[in-house]
């Protein structure tokens, strides 16, 4: 299960656009270290200092442009930096990430299948994934996503619209986990 209030557990989070809530409960509840990424939003502007260590880096295919779209504050663009260099620039890569959440307007369909393959290929290693899907960027690409997943060994578990953004229906938000973190959360509720 998470480790908690300690600070054994690592906590990613990818595009903020400045609202912390979702790093502020993870601090309150789990006391886990909490790394949020967000090349929209200046290190002097972030408000969350006190919650996270602030990177503004984008993530992406390594070295490739990225670029994503917030209605409210227009199009975005960086250059990529894959998942795997984020772990190595921070020297987490002896670490699980407990949590890796991204919801960056558009660009996860540009990194999960990076994030995947690493995964499949033990480059790194995470527990949980949740991500906000947008679908206005991508009406294609649900399979892929699911074929991609299901090969890093990754289980849904949870799905909901999100009612409130995105004109009510093209944001999905998914949680999903690995195999083991599954087996290992099972393990330690039925023994």
């Amino acid at each position: 299960m998470l480790k908690g209030k300690n600070g054994d557990c690592l906590v990613y989070s990818v595009g903020s656009s400045n609202d912390i809530k979702f790093e502020q409960a993870v601090k309150k509840h789990m006391g886990c270290e909490i790394h949020t990424f967000d090349p929209t939003v200046s290190e002097s502007s972030f408000v969350g200092h006190d919650t996270a260590v602030f990177h503004q880096w984008g993530f992406g295919s390594d070295g490739e442009p990225a670029e994503a779209s917030d209605p409210a504050r227009g199009n975005f663009s960086w250059t990529g930096k894959s998942l795997e260099i984020v772990v190595q620039d921070l020297g987490h890569s002896h670490r699980t990430i407990d949590i890796l959440k991204i919801d960056c307007e558009g660009c996860e369909w540009q990194v999960l299948k990076d994030i995947f393959s690493s995964i499949k290929k033990r480059r790194v290693q995470i527990d949980q994934i949740l991500v906000e899907m947008h679908y206005k960027t991508n009406k294609k690409g649900l399979e892929t996503l699911f074929q991609h997943m299901d090969s890093a060994g990754l289980r849904l578990f949870h799905k909901e619209r999100n009612q409130w953004g995105c004109d009510g229906w093209a944001c999905v938000e998914y949680a999903m986990a690995t195999s083991n973190f599954l087996r290992k959360v099972n393990t330690q509720i039925l023994c």
